[in-house]
Parts: C-alpha cells; structure tokens; sequence
C-alpha cells in the first residue's frame, strides 16, 4: 500500500468494531451501535472504486481515492455492519467505525 490509507480519528473517538483494512470485497464485523449514531472515518489509494454498503442496502458515501471520507449515520439500537465492495481495481482502503456523531 501506497500513500495515505488511514484516516484521521477524532480524539476521544470510542470504536465500536475493529479497523479493516483490505484491497477486496469484505463484509465487516457486526457491532453494536451507541448514542443513537455512528460514524465511520474511511480512505483508500490505488485505481478502481471502493463502496460502503450498510446492512438495509443503503449506499453510503465511499471514499474517493487519496481523500478521506466520513459518514454518521441514524440507527436504532440493533447490530449494524458494512460491507465493503470493490470495482474496477485493486484500491487498498481502511475503515474504522466509532460511536456517536463524529464528523470532522
């Protein structure tokens, strides 16, 4: 992997699943979401197209290559994950979901 693929946290940031990282299709661990939101810091680098799919088959923005991106969504208090789906290449991304409201 080249150039930037970790995101930036907030300070305090409590994570709620641990970081992924992958250059493939990848369904994520399931979590608990905690006050009603969270949020999730991702990045990625290289050529082709990453996307976040949330469990209801919602799209969420993905990150675009070189910048990183950041999503809070609105849940009820029930398991959540992502699932990670990559087109056109082989882009190296990171994600990490933490609790609350978090944007930067």
């Amino acid at each position: 992997m080249t150039g930037r693929v970790a995101p930036d946290l907030p300070e305090n940031a409590r994570p709620l699943a641990a970081e992924a990282t992958s250059d493939k299709d990848r369904e994520l661990t399931e979590f608990a979401p905690e006050e009603g939101a969270y949020a999730f810091h991702a990045a990625c680098v290289g050529k082709g197209e990453v996307s976040i799919v949330v469990r209801n088959g919602t799209l969420v923005p993905s990150p675009a290559t070189e910048s990183p991106a950041v999503g809070v969504i609105r849940v009820e208090d029930k398991p959540q994950h992502f699932e990670i789906q990559v087109t056109g290449g082989t882009p190296a991304w990171k994600i990490a979901v933490i609790s609350g409201n978090h944007q930067p």
